[in-house]
């Protein structure tokens, strides 16, 4: 199915969203047409995910400030995401400057 690129499971809400899987159809129909989440934050009252790995990762950034990204290069120094420590090392460390000032 993903490499053939079938999206055979069509939502009958939305014209022209389609779905490779049944699964993914029914957590769209879910999740966008029915609004519910089934896993709340014991922390935040109102604030509820559809799935358990999002409402721990929300738990884990939010409310416990896991910072399990350590820098190679600054000791003692680490991010709570991935794309943080990623965004430190190639702007600060490599030096990467992809995005140019209009003004300088």
């Amino acid at each position: 199915m993903v490499h053939l690129k079938l999206r055979d499971h069509a939502c009958p809400y939305c014209p022209g969203v389609t779905f490779g899987e049944k699964r993914n159809l029914t957590g769209h129909i879910d999740t966008v047409r029915e609004k519910r989440r089934d896993h709340a934050c014991p922390y935040c009252p109102g604030v509820a995910f559809r799935e358990k790995g999002s409402l721990t990762k929300h738990i884990d950034l939010a409310h416990l400030k896991l910072r399990d990204h350590a820098c190679l290069y600054c000791p003692g120094v680490a991010y709570q995401t991935k794309s943080h420590l990623k965004t430190l090392i190639e702007t600060v460390h490599e030096k990467r400057r992809d995005h140019a000032c209009s003004y300088c």
